[in-house]
């Protein structure tokens, strides 16, 4: 293929240069007239006859032009073809990922006939009885409302199916709204690791009895900023462990508000994932994965939480492909 490229960027210069010299006269005549003989006359002093020598360094200087030249377009097609490739690349990547954004209940559907609310979460809540009842390492799906302004986050739960004790329905927490303006514009910049420093030398001068909602949305906010900088870099928060402890006591929901400043905040990804590590100790280990959920056009958030022996059967695997090949089965459920 590129042998017969050859032949034809050369034999099309070749012609090039035929027509080239056979239409300068004719041209030149019909352009410039008699001031052609005018201009032959004054340069034809300074022109001296060329021997057959003088020819050999013209031919190779146009040789290797036109090598050069056939060069730059097999890199430039070279070049078109793995922009081409990237290109296929990412719209594959994009739809992986259309399977975990904004699912939502559509209508029409066979399941479904009434486009009201509650209709769609009792259709919801049956799919998620049934993926629990068959997937032994979950231990129940959670779907919640949530809304974010500049000084509160609310989430309230509308709908489970959990194979234990569900302990609460909503969580709201109420802060100054310069925090979140701060911890924005902090992302915007590439500054996380400055506003993760802030937030840990606060925190870690907080007394017991001073830690109030404004504290814990500021460790939210810090641990969402640590996940994001850890993909870029090694992150060693330094926060003091008894800090921590206090802050999990005072409010056990900080995973997921985590999970909806990050979704809310950030396009890098399209879940959220975190495990519990403080509190009831038949709880901790498990690991939780949450991601967005639409339905009528208002955002929810669903949770599914995988029971702690999930990690055997991930040692031979990334856990995350693990979890969110059990999700992506889940999904196929709530859609079909």
């Amino acid at each position: 293929m590129k042998n017969n490229k050859m032949v034809i960027f050369s034999f099309t210069m070749f012609i090039i240069t035929l027509l080239g010299g056979f239409l300068y006269p004719i041209v030149s005549d019909v352009v410039l007239g008699d001031t052609k003989d005018v201009i032959n006359d004054m340069v034809s002093p300074y022109l001296k006859p060329m021997s057959p020598r003088g020819y050999i360094p013209l031919i190779l200087l146009l040789i290797t032009v036109i090598l050069k030249a056939y060069q730059l377009s097999l890199e430039k097609e070279s070049l078109e073809n793995k922009i081409n490739r990237l290109e296929e690349e990412k719209v594959q990547l994009l739809k992986r990922l259309e399977t975990y954004i904004d699912k939502r209940v559509l209508k029409p559907s066979i399941h479904i006939v009434s486009n009201r609310k509650e209709d769609k979460l009792a259709f919801i809540k049956s799919k998620m009885e049934a993926f629990v009842k068959r997937e032994p390492y979950v231990k129940g799906i959670q779907l919640y409302e949530y809304s974010l302004s500049t000084n509160k986050v609310h989430i309230k739960r509308v709908v489970e199916f959990v194979d234990d004790v569900s302990s609460w329905d909503s969580v709201t927490l109420n802060f100054q709204p310069n925090l979140l303006r701060e911890f924005h514009n902090a992302i915007q910049r590439g500054e996380e690791k400055e506003f993760i420093k802030k937030c840990e030398y606060e925190i870690n001068s907080l007394n017991d009895e001073d830690i109030n909602d404004h504290d814990i949305f500021k460790f939210v906010l810090m641990n969402v900023a640590i996940h994001l900088l850890s993909k870029k870099e090694k992150v060693f928060p330094r926060i003091n462990v008894s800090n921590v402890y206090k802050m999990y006591r005072r409010n056990k929901r900080i995973g997921i508000i985590e999970a909806v400043i990050y979704i809310t905040y950030t396009n890098s990804e399209d879940y959220y994932i975190f495990e519990k590590k403080y509190g009831d100790s038949e709880k901790v280990g498990r690991y939780y994965f949450t991601l967005p959920y639409t339905i009528n056009n208002e955002p929810h958030i669903m949770l599914i939480t995988f029971d702690k022996v999930i990690k055997e059967i991930s040692k031979s695997g990334n856990i995350v492909n693990v979890l969110s090949e059990r999700v992506e089965s889940l999904l196929n459920t709530l859609e079909n």
